[in-house]
């Protein structure tokens, strides 16, 4: 996948927008490109084989950045970004690198 050809869905955004409520809103998509663009693929695993199946079999690729979990279906569209406080990396990325914009 090349990461520049990402294309961001609105809940995406909204996902975003969740966990970093201080962003400005015109910064929004600029800061998923800057921390998607850090993520690194996710080997696959047994946790998200059964996320696979649970989602009717739908292909999707997890990237993962810190807490970040980016989910990307169709090879480039961004669909949606979930944070892992507890079982990754401890604090929340979005809590642990914000606070000095707050």
């Amino acid at each position: 996948m090349n990461k520049e050809d990402l294309i961001i869905t609105n809940h995406a955004k909204d996902k975003y927008r969740a966990l970093d409520a201080k962003c400005p809103e015109r910064d929004i998509e600029f800061m998923i490109r800057q921390l998607f663009e850090k993520s690194n693929k996710e080997p696959m695993s047994a946790g998200l084989i059964k996320r696979v199946m649970q989602n009717n079999f739908q292909e999707a690729e997890y990237y993962r950045f810190g807490s970040l979990r980016f989910v990307v279906c169709n090879d480039n569209i961004l669909v949606t970004i979930e944070e892992d406080q507890f079982g990754y990396s401890g604090e929340g990325y979005i809590k642990k690198n914000t606070s000095k914009r707050r």
